[in-house]
């Protein structure tokens, strides 16, 4: 009965717990890392052992936990675990690490339909990217920011075409895949500018 699996995990001191769990851990990414479907058991186990197991090896689990789950189009759950990899990194000095997984977040809550709340992950990872050089994280940032609809009106939202703007400055000055997207992206934002004239430049 769950009851008795309950009262057994209570009456386990909390540190023989966490070593516990780092040991089941261990063993289920020895034998299973390769399972698509044991990555969130894994990261489970991880993520109890803290702070007993490294946040390095916890927060890599959750991470490839939620990309696994939200490429298996469970978006909420990876929205779950992202942020739970989040709160682990904090123990990390590893700002880029930090904002990758803001943006995974962002990515998988935008899938799930939390506009507001993506928009808000994206937000803080571009806060944070302004303080470093990492143009590519910019361009993400901004494109998951803007949705990812191409022909969307920035509308209410005037964040959307300065933040556009922004990344396609911060980029180097050469063709690439990310610098067409946040093109054409501003193309479709501006569409309720009165001139045609600069859509059809970027265009």
């Amino acid at each position: 009965h769950a009851v008795v699996s309950e009262a057994l995990y209570d009456a386990t001191p909390p540190a023989q717990r966490m070593q516990l769990h780092y040991e089941i851990a261990e063993t289920m990414e020895k034998h299973h890392a390769a399972i698509a479907a044991h990555r969130a058991s894994i990261a489970h186990h991880y993520l109890l052992a803290l702070p007993f197991a490294p946040a390095e090896k916890a927060v890599e689990a959750a991470r490839v936990a939620a990309q696994t789950a939200v490429a298996r189009l469970a978006y909420e759950e990876g929205a779950r675990l992202f942020s739970s990899a989040i709160d682990a990194s904090r123990s990390l000095d590893n700002e880029q690490r930090y904002v990758e997984l803001l943006l995974g977040l962002g990515d998988a809550l935008g899938r799930a339909g939390d506009a507001d709340d993506s928009k808000a992950a994206f937000l803080d990872a571009i806060e944070l990217l302004r303080a470093l050089d990492a143009p590519q994280l910019f361009a993400q940032a901004a494109l998951g920011y803007a949705g990812q609809f191409v022909w969307l009106r920035a509308g209410d939202d005037t964040q959307v075409v300065p933040l556009l703007r922004e990344a396609i400055e911060r980029l180097p000055d050469d063709d690439s895949r990310q610098r067409v997207r946040l093109l054409a992206r501003l193309a479709g934002a501006m569409r309720d500018d009165v001139s045609k004239v600069a859509r059809d430049a970027l265009s």
